[in-house]
């Protein structure tokens, strides 16, 4: 095979690889390789972090906006999930885009934080929770989080930071959101 040839055929790869990659955009569907989870009803795409963080997780009751009870198979309550005011196309972006986020309390104190709808690499988020930063928040309060400091992961600085940014943002909204109600 002569050299021109050669060049088209990687051309052609190179070009169905960027539909490959695209196709999540164009059709509006998530990334099959990154949500792997199961609807069990309400808020399917944190439902493998729930049972992480609680294996015995079974259901969740919406309290108020963005705010859901967690609950045990007996119905008792196991922490609270609260959710993100900012739609996707408003929020910072990560590396593959943007990230949704859930922070999770269990008396009062973040208990962890969730990973939602995202377009990013299972091994890369993989990667930024070894690292610790979705820990980074555990055992501080709503009130607390705005002021923590997180610093982001080295060689995941974008993802990092668009994390950073959503975990904050949340707890910005929920503290306003309580004290427009008081």
């Amino acid at each position: 095979m002569n050299y021109h040839y050669k060049n088209i055929l990687c051309m052609a790869g190179a070009g169905i690889m960027i539909i490959i990659g695209l196709l999540p955009e164009l059709t509006g569907k998530d990334n099959p390789a990154v949500s792997k989870t199961k609807t069990q009803g309400t808020l399917p795409q944190f439902q493998r972090g729930l049972k992480h963080l609680f294996p015995d997780f079974a259901s969740l009751e919406k309290i108020q906006d963005k705010i859901y009870r967690i609950k045990s198979k007996d119905q008792k309550e196991l922490g609270l999930i609260f959710l993100e005011f900012l739609p996707m196309d408003k929020k910072k972006k990560g590396y593959a885009g943007p990230i949704e986020v859930a922070v999770v309390f269990q008396q009062q104190k973040v208990f962890g934080v969730l990973i939602g709808k995202n377009r990013e690499t299972p091994r890369f988020l993989r990667y930024i929770a070894k690292k610790g930063l979705l820990k980074s928040w555990n055992g501080a309060t709503l009130n607390e989080i705005p002021d923590k400091k997180v610093d982001a992961v080295t060689r995941a600085t974008l993802s990092s930071n668009a994390i950073i940014e959503s975990v904050l943002k949340l707890a910005e909204e929920h503290l306003k959101q309580a004290s427009d109600k008081k």
